[in-house]
């Protein structure tokens, strides 16, 4: 059977694991970040060759002017109103 003595964690090793765990997922998120800046760097030398604009942007006049709104529907009338509000007790 083997030692349990050599099988005991201390202090340290847990400090020593926390680090590890953070020091590994902090350099996940920086190379994350550091792909997606590449892949937009990228993008903008495309798009220059291209003589492409980046986003298309809105133009100075509208093509047509919009619909006007539908009109609400037409209100219920008071006398129907009061009929479902509870009444009052003298």
């Amino acid at each position: 059977m083997p030692n349990l003595a050599l099988l005991a964690l201390e202090a340290s090793d847990g400090t020593v694991v926390l680090t590890s765990i953070t020091l590994v997922f902090a350099m996940l998120v920086a190379l994350c970040l550091i792909i997606t800046l590449e892949g937009k760097i990228f993008d903008n030398i495309n798009n220059k060759k291209n003589d492409k604009p980046a986003a298309p942007k809105a133009s100075a006049a509208p093509a047509a002017k919009a619909a006007p709104a539908a009109k609400p529907a037409a209100e219920k009338p008071a006398a129907d109103a009061s009929a479902t509000a509870p009444a009052a007790n003298a």
